[in-house]
């Protein structure tokens, strides 16, 4: 995960310009912003519903008018040439889906190895309308011992950004009825969750949060061990 932070553009905050340039684009776009950044130094947002590919040109405008930069996943192997160039500018972190750990591990390690930086997410993993959310970003948030910030978005009514921040308990089914309660009010979803994706998370809580902070103890003997 090295080549993560000489690729991709991690920012802590966004200046005045791209504040107002945020603001701008969702006025022009008609859009009303809601919710204020939480101040907190790491988080994952996540955000819901996701029903267009207008969302991340939308999502962004709102994130720069919040100064609340935040950096995303995208498979590694589309990092090549001028588009690799322009998703890391962007702030997008190559994943390799099939390295050990998956991606939960890889961004919990790239979350706790900087002071700063919040992770975007949709929980929905498509932008059909589904039941059930995949829990990825309750693990990674869980593993990098991260509050998940919610974000939210209303087409029909034209408003975009963040509502509340929830410190999770590793109490997947407490932690949840929030998750719920909260985007029921605010976009009239009420997600729900795979048991079996449930219950590898309860056997494996404790263990991922020791095998993120173990593959970063590694890396730094690794850096202090080379010639």
């Amino acid at each position: 995960m090295t080549s993560v932070r000489f690729k991709t553009k991690i920012r802590t905050e966004y200046g005045p310009f791209a504040q107002w340039l945020g603001r701008t684009v969702l006025k022009l776009g008609g859009w009303k912003l809601v919710g204020r950044n939480p101040g907190v130094p790491r988080c994952v947002v996540a955000c819901a519903p996701h029903t267009s590919n207008w969302d991340f040109i939308w999502t962004l405008a709102a994130a720069m008018a919040l100064s609340l930069p935040c950096v995303f996943m995208i498979k590694h192997t589309v990092f090549r040439g001028p588009l690799g160039w322009l998703l890391a500018w962007l702030g997008g972190v190559p994943v390799n889906r099939s390295a050990p750990g998956g991606i939960v591990e890889q961004m919990a390690r790239v979350m706790r190895q900087h002071e700063r930086i919040n992770v975007v997410i949709t929980p929905e993993g498509t932008r059909k309308q589904v039941e059930y959310w995949k829990l990825g970003f309750y693990r990674i948030a869980w593993a990098a011992d991260v509050p998940v910030l919610f974000g939210i978005m209303s087409y029909r009514e034209r408003w975009i950004g963040v509502s509340e921040l929830l410190y999770l308990t590793g109490d997947l089914e407490a932690d949840w009825a929030k998750i719920q309660e909260s985007f029921q009010r605010t976009v009239g979803l009420t997600p729900k969750y795979r048991e079996k994706e449930a219950e590898a998370f309860r056997r494996e809580k404790d263990a991922l949060r020791q095998r993120v902070l173990g593959s970063i103890a590694n890396d730094v003997k690794e850096i202090s061990s080379a010639p």
